[in-house]
């Protein structure tokens, strides 16, 4: 019963935290409702939840929405010279910024390197449109200092792993790796012995190109939004 009212949760504070940043990008309460939906039935997640019983990276995607909600609201915020540190909206933001990355670092080590990659590129293509650069960085400082108490120890403790099982049978890792082919098209076995999709799925795709036509019809009026969609998609 435990398990099943903490998975009810996480879907909720992923279907809350999509909404909740697509209303902010967008400003409209159908597609935030239509975003938040797709979300949490995204067939990945189900097979998290069901098949897989993967609820470390469950909680990711209660975690990953609020992180880029808190760091967009960094982003798109003016700062006050000479000192913006000394406003408290500053303060705050950087604080639920920071509290939501330390949250994403202890939920799933491998996720939360790919997001992390994810929103350093973001920041990197969309860096003329961010206004608070100094904002963002003391807050993932600030985040990975809140959670210090996890990664620290499990860098300390490497010699005790046995990454020597990740390297063969089924956990070996170069056997995760796609061919160009299964980024398009794999069938589903939907079981926990290799039979996962590696594909991106044609929504996924349908999101890259209608971002690179968005990019290459706007030029450098390119927004913020858009380029999000690329990126994560």
């Amino acid at each position: 019963t435990a398990i099943h009212l903490t998975n009810i949760f996480f879907l909720m504070m992923s279907a809350v935290g999509m909404f909740f940043l697509s209303r902010r990008i967008w400003s409209s309460t159908l597609l935030a409702s239509f975003a938040a939906s797709a979300y949490i039935l995204s067939p990945y997640v189900l097979v998290d939840l069901y098949v897989r019983g993967a609820y470390s990276e469950l909680t990711t995607f209660a975690v990953f929405p609020w992180v880029c909600l808190s760091f967009w609201s960094l982003a798109k915020q003016r700062l006050e010279k000479p000192n913006p540190f000394k406003n408290s909206e500053f303060l705050k933001n950087i604080l639920y910024a920071a509290v939501a990355y330390s949250a994403l670092s202890m939920s799933h080590s491998p996720v939360f390197l790919i997001a992390s990659g994810a929103l350093f590129f973001c920041l990197i293509i969309c860096h003329k449109l961010v206004t608070n650069k100094a904002g963002m960085i003391a807050a993932v400082t600030l985040g990975m200092g809140f959670s210090a108490f996890y990664w620290i120890p499990m860098f300390a403790h490497r010699p005790d792993i046995k990454s020597s099982l990740f390297s063969v049978g089924y956990e070996a890792y170069v056997g995760h790796f796609r061919t160009f082919a299964q980024i398009f098209y794999m069938p589903w076995g939907y079981g926990t012995e290799g039979a996962m999709s590696y594909a991106a799925g044609w929504v996924v795709w349908l999101g890259v190109f209608w971002g690179i036509w968005a990019w290459a019809k706007r030029g450098h009026q390119f927004e913020l939004h858009w380029k999000l969609l690329l990126v994560l998609s």
